[in-house]
């Protein structure tokens, strides 16, 4: 059996293209589709679900796979009864075995220093990215991404995964930090976004692979 692993979406902020994600989930020759956190962006919206994102819940209702929903900290809101009969939604992890190996998706905000300790600040830096984007098209969180001091520390959340669950499992796929990767000798990828990349992680009998969609 294959697995495809999509995460970070962020439906409903206005800065993906849908009908790019909605292209390359179509053409997926899997039996599985993980959709690893992040999938709306209901702290963009306010908690509301738009348009936007009840096309793309009714599209998911159409897929042939099986679909699993891992929650991330942007779509932990969701109402449930939104949420299409034929996928199942996880709170914390997905764990699956292909031969003897066992693998563990999770979006992985859990590590996230800033947003556990500091909440409130959190959501309100997120209304205040949201703001300058609707309003003022600028996309502060993309440019803070850029700074030295924060691609640090995403690359320690990303340690902190491995560090906290890497060693439960044989191989361990996160999100969260919007930095696709693939790291065999440590038994670690990031499934990436697709507000700056577009990535996919198929995994298989062959083994784990990280891909950009067209």
């Amino acid at each position: 059996m294959n697995r495809a692993i999509l995460g970070d979406l962020h439906i409903g902020d206005g800065r993906v293209e849908v009908a790019r994600i909605r292209s390359a989930i179509a053409v997926l020759q899997t039996q599985t589709l993980i959709l690893n956190g992040d999938v709306l962006d209901l702290l963009y919206s306010d908690g509301e679900l738009t348009r936007e994102m009840e096309d793309f819940l009714a599209f998911l209702s159409t897929l042939p796979m099986e679909i699993i929903w891992i929650l991330g900290n942007h779509d932990a809101s969701v109402p449930r009864d939104a949420i299409p009969s034929n996928v199942t939604v996880l709170q914390m992890r997905y764990v699956f075995r292909v031969g003897t190996k066992r693998y563990c998706v999770t979006h992985g905000h859990q590590v996230d220093w800033f947003l556990q300790d500091h909440p409130r600040l959190s959501r309100w830096a997120i209304r205040l990215y949201a703001f300058a984007f609707r309003y003022l098209g600028l996309d502060l969180q993309s440019w803070v991404r850029r700074f030295a001091f924060a691609q640090r520390d995403l690359a320690h959340q990303e340690q902190e995964c491995r560090a906290r669950w890497g060693y439960m499992y044989d191989f361990l796929i996160t999100g969260h930090t919007h930095r696709p990767s693939l790291d065999e000798e440590n038994r670690y990828a990031n499934s990436g976004d697709w507000i700056a990349h577009g990535t996919i992680v198929y995994v298989d009998e062959a083994g784990v692979r990280l891909k950009e969609a067209p």
